[in-house]
């Protein structure tokens, strides 16, 4: 049975497959490495002509495969040192510890089910 990472793959796999991906994701690279610190979403929107989606999906596939790419309030850079990367991390944790929490309510709404698909898939 595929799970949600397993689609998530899929898709990233057909992301990275289309013209959109091929032509854009290094010019996002070459743009986030310059020296000149964080550039804005809605600048790299414009320089790029792509939407915010695009630049996030892209930020999110370099950091799958683990190319430090930093977002905060000031934009997206590369990371050059782990210093750098802490915000990052901790706002990705962050998240993750948020959407535990998301799942762990909502099973609750259905113990009994809940459970009984756990017993199954375990």
């Amino acid at each position: 049975m595929p799970t949600g990472f397993d689609d998530y793959n899929e898709d990233m796999r057909e992301f990275e497959k289309s013209k959109l991906f091929r032509e854009k994701f290094p010019e996002f690279l070459d743009i986030i490495s310059m020296p000149f610190g964080e550039v804005k979403s809605r600048v790299l929107e414009e320089m790029m002509k792509i939407p915010g989606s695009c630049i996030r999906r892209f930020a999110r596939h370099a950091r799958r495969k683990g190319i430090p790419v930093v977002s905060n309030q000031k934009g997206y850079c590369l990371a050059r040192n782990y210093r750098e990367l802490r915000g990052t991390i901790a706002q990705l944790e962050e998240r993750g510890r948020d959407i535990l929490v998301t799942v762990s309510k909502l099973k609750k709404c259905f113990p009994d089910e809940a459970q009984e698909e756990i017993t199954l898939t375990a």
